[in-house]
This record gives C-alpha cells, structure tokens and sequence, in this order.
C-alpha cells in the first residue's frame, strides 16, 4: 500500500495536483522571472499599448526544520518598468511586490460598469488565496502525526479540486477554471468561477492529526475571525482502501456566506486517476440571492514508458438566481518529459460565462481562451531554466473582446 500510494503521490505532482504545504521539506528556492509581451487591448486596435517589457519579479522561499519546529516563508520584490503617458517604458519602480506573471495577463478588462483594474480573479485575496508579496508559516509537531500552524499561506488542505498547476510565481502554474471571474453577470466580465473550499487553512490558526496517507482531520479559525463571528473551518480526508480518497470540508462553520466542499479521487492504478468534486459558495440566508454551487471533475492519464502525462478536466456552475444561467469550462494539460533533463507542457482551456435570462439578444454570458505552452531544462540538480508563451482571449457580455500575450523566462534554484 505504501509503495502504490508514494507512486501516486508522485504522478500527482506532476503539475496537476492541489498542495499540502508550500514546501515539503527543508530547503532554500529561489524563482526569478521576466517577462514582456502586449498588454490587455483590442485586437486590431491602433489604441492599443505598445508591445512591451514588464521587468523582474524574484521570489525567495525558505524552510527550515528545528527539531519540532518548522519555520516557512516567502519574499517577493521587484525592479519593474514604469511608463510614460505614452506608453512606452521610461523607468524602473524596486518594492516588495504580490504581483505575479499573470498580473500582467487581462487583469485589468474595461468591460461597461465594472472596476477596470479588477480582474476579479479567485487569487485575488478573497477567498484566502491571495498571493501576498510575502507569506510566513510557523508550525510545531509536538507528537508523530499532530501538527499546530500559525501563518499567512499554510496551505492544508483535503481532496482534489481544479487544477492551477503550480504556485503562480512558478513555472508550469496556469490560470484556473478557465479563467472564469468571481461574480455573478454584468458584475464581471465573465462570470462562473466556482470556489472549491478543500484547503480549510490557508491564512489562520490551526491544528490537524494526519497519520501517513490514510486519514486527516483538521480545524482552523481564519483570518477575518472576531468575538462575534469566529470564522472556523474544518477538514476531513479518509483513504479507507487503497484505490479510494474521500474528502469534506466546510469554511466559515455556523456563520453566513460559507462554503462547502466535498471530493474524492479514485485510482483504478497507478496510471489512471479520477477526481471528482462538488462545491457550495455563500451558505447562508443570502443563498438565494448571491448563492452558487458546481462540481467537476479531472482524469489523469499517464503514459509512463514514454513519460507522457494528459490531464483533461471540466467544471459546471450553477447560481442560486434561476435568472443565472450555467457557466462551464474545460481544458487540459498535456506535459512530456525527454532525455531526462527536459521538459514539455501546454495547458490549453475554454470557458463560457453565466448570462443573465433579462438580456437581450444583444448580450451573451462572455467567453474565454486560453493556451499556455512552456519548456524547461535542468541544467543540473540544482538549477532549471523555463520557457513559456501565454495568450488569452476574452470576450465579455457586451461581445467586446480583448486578448493579451505573455513571454516569460524563469530561472529556478532549488537546494537540495
């Protein structure tokens, strides 16, 4: 059992997977990142800012294990460009920074009656999974299996859930869900992003019992938390034959607008791989207002004399507004290792927003594309140089469309 469930754990760390600690031993890794491309606009469009140079963005993260204690952190600072009124690079800005290389991809859509600098993201912050310029963790084990947390990116979670590939700052991290936006319709541009609540502690106070990969059971009170509303979630995953994980989660317990989730992943062998989730947002008495539910699922497929691994996946979204229509997208990741050293992957998705049934023939719910290739290379245990290109086009209610183009170089060191 343990030799078919490590096997597991490694096919799903192949990109594909959620993450139960942001680094999984002790370790120094540094991620440097530039990057250029056309900024957001209309195709076609002599308005349209000039093809350009974002500068650096470097993220530093460090563990160290001390006896029962583990300390974990991350710092993000930059040396980006500015422009002038024209557009065109004139200077640099140096600061701590949270942005991230997909800032820079359709972030800031000027869709009619919606903020032009929200991209209304799910990393955005508000559902805890913000990607703050800076995270620090503290943990301390007191007993085999029993762990204790306090930090601001703790990342315990249960279950499978969309795919984002990896941690934004890093190499094969891709948008997720399709780049669907957190909102109902007219409020975004394109509405159906669905929040899957598995990681019941990110930016909290928290205790769990994980004995090896078989059971996990954990609590936390999130940030936000006051006398009057303690917001507490919890976390439950159970492994009770080899081939089975089932997982449940509920964020905000007892209080309004909260989340629940439920999971499960089903290996039918080491090559094949299912997961399946369903989730509930906003819980509570405004539910029929701003309420929404979904569920998905994804199959990993590896290939393993050949090193070839296909990930598709796709998700549903239904509001509680029966004016709301569906939202859905669906993508796939394909990734393709060679000669050892080198490395090949493409995310490739399409998504297609919520409308409301009120429009006009004029309007449509939006829609969504985005394809994301990337190269890497090891150029030895402790060093990797990336590749990638990222376009995406979006189509909003209004049936304006804006599309974007990213070429990012990433250098990573990771000690070992």
């Amino acid at each position: 059992m343990k030799k078919f469930l490590a096997v597991t754990a490694f096919a799903l760390t192949l990109g594909f997977a959620g993450f139960a600690q942001v680094l999984d031993k002790p370790m120094v890794q540094n991620t440097l990142w530039t990057g250029f491309g056309n900024p957001t606009g209309e195709p076609g469009s002599a308005a349209r800012p000039d093809f350009r140079w974002y500068g650096f963005i470097d993220t530093l993260q460090v563990r160290a294990d001390i006896d029962q204690f583990i300390i974990d952190g991350m710092l993000a600072w930059g040396a980006l460009t500015t422009t002038d009124l024209d557009g065109h690079v004139d200077g640099f800005t140096f600061a701590n920074t949270r942005l991230k290389p997909i800032s820079f991809m359709l972030e800031d859509v000027p869709s009619l009656g919606i903020d032009p600098f929200n991209g209304n993201r799910n990393y955005n912050g508000k559902y805890n999974y913000g990607d703050d310029s800076y995270y620090l963790n503290f943990i301390w084990n007191p007993l085999d299996n029993l762990s204790f947390g306090i930090g601001t990116r703790l990342e315990w979670d249960v279950g499978p859930a969309p795919s984002r590939g990896a941690y934004t700052w890093e190499t094969r991290s891709h948008v997720n869900e399709g780049d669907l936006r957190d909102g109902v319709p007219g409020e975004v541009p394109v509405a159906g992003f669905l929040y899957y609540a598995n990681t019941y502690a990110q930016k909290a106070l928290a205790v769990r019992y994980k004995y090896k990969e078989l059971f996990e059971l954990g609590g936390a009170i999130q940030d936000g938390s006051s006398t009057s509303a303690l917001a507490t979630n919890v976390g439950f995953e159970i492994t009770p034959v080899d081939f089975l994980t089932i997982a449940f989660a509920y964020e905000r317990l007892f209080l309004d607008n909260s989340h629940m989730y439920t999971g499960a992943t089903i290996r039918l062998s080491k090559d094949f791989i299912i997961d399946a989730y369903i989730g509930f947002n906003n819980i509570g008495k405004n539910y029929k207002r701003i309420g929404k539910w979904g569920t998905g699922a994804g199959v990993l497929i590896n290939f393993s004399k050949i090193n070839l691994s296909v990930r598709p996946e796709a998700g549903f979204t239904w509001y509680s507004d029966s004016d709301y229509s569906m939202a859905f997208y669906t993508g796939g990741k394909v990734n393709y290792d060679f000669m050892k050293k080198y490395h090949l992957g493409c995310w490739v998705s399409f998504a297609w927003g919520a409308s409301n049934d009120n429009w006009g023939s004029d309007r449509t719910g939006g829609f969504i594309f985005n394809i994301r290739p990337e190269f890497s290379f090891d150029l030895s245990e402790n060093h990797n140089f990336a590749i990638t290109t990222e376009f995406e086009s979006l189509t909003d209610s209004y049936k304006n469309s804006w599309d974007s183009i990213l070429f990012g170089l990433y250098w990573r060191y990771k000690s070992r």
